[in-house]
């Protein structure tokens, strides 16, 4: 795959700077859309890096781009716009938010789909193979949803017709420009696939013990917008002071909304809170960027 050549890369740590700054998402949860169009964001990106990137052939690309390529998140729904057709999708109506490691959406979803399906754009291909070389690195660094020790990016949304949103091709470009997209989709509320929690164990609990059962009851009875701290679970499912269990239960469990279950002095684990942060903050939980939550 091509790559921006060495002269034009700025340090990693600006490369990351940059990435960290472009379109960050709104306060959570969202009141309002948020969108992420392709031809904004790779002339934002542009501006920041410069050299080839803000060169005269990615100008003109950029032109041709235009507000073509598009995803909004919404409260209610998500829509997809390309070349000719959009793709909405309701909340109430997704059966699962996709997420995928960066690399499968920088090679797979992205250069790989440019290539086969032959978007209308002359010279797309050219400059998304130069931003994948730019920030790849930068963006798996500093992501927004770790899973395991693997950071992803938002790659669509099913519903039950079978269609939804698929962000493949430029719209796979828009995903990883845009730091908001992984952050704003209201994910496991609305029938989404939650992020596993940091330090999760692979394999599940095949054979429950009784006190796992009673955990995994009382966490998965929080509803959207509760918290519950690990001692108060251990306490409900009748064994005080086991709240080190209950945490070694939410790592291994398949499935349960882990990340309403938080630490006695109200603060999340600095581990915890770059994933957990933003699936409270998107049920309506306010959390402080130090990840104190608040009221």
């Amino acid at each position: 795959m091509p790559v921006i050549s060495a002269a034009d890369l700025p340090g990693a740590d600006a490369v990351a700077s940059v990435w960290r700054g472009l379109h960050p998402p709104p306060d959570l949860p969202v009141d309002e859309p948020f969108t992420a169009g392709l031809g904004p964001l790779l002339d934002g990106l542009g501006q920041a890096v410069g050299g080839a990137l803000d060169g005269r052939r990615a100008r003109r690309v950029i032109r041709v781009v235009g507000d073509r390529w598009s995803v909004t998140v919404g409260p209610d729904e998500v829509t997809s716009r390309g070349w000719l057709r959009r793709h909405r999708v309701a909340w109430e109506d997704a059966t699962a938010v996709r997420l995928e490691a960066v690399e499968a959406v920088a090679t797979q979803r992205l250069v790989a789909s440019l290539l086969l399906r032959g978007v209308p754009v002359p010279g797309l291909h050219w400059l998304a193979a130069k931003v994948v070389g730019l920030l790849a690195g930068a963006v798996a660094g500093s992501a927004t949803r770790m899973i395991g020790d693997t950071p992803h990016l938002l790659a669509g949304v099913e519903s039950r017709s079978g269609e939804g949103v698929q962000l493949a091709g430029p719209l796979a470009l828009a995903s990883l420009l845009s730091r908001g997209l992984t952050v704003v989709h209201p994910g496991p509320a609305s029938g989404g696939v939650s992020p596993r929690p940091p330090g999760w164990v692979p394999g599940g609990i095949e054979r429950p013990t009784r006190f796992q059962r009673a955990v995994i009851a009382v966490v998965a009875g929080l509803g959207r917008g509760e918290v519950a701290t690990y001692a108060e679970v251990a306490e409900e499912a009748g064994h005080p002071g086991a709240g080190q269990a209950v945490a070694n239960v939410l790592r291994r469990a398949e499935d349960l909304p882990w990340w309403r279950v938080i630490p006695a002095d109200g603060r999340l684990y600095r581990t915890h809170r770059p994933v957990q942060r933003p699936l409270l903050l998107a049920e309506g939980v306010e959390v402080a960027e130090d990840g104190r939550l608040v009221g």
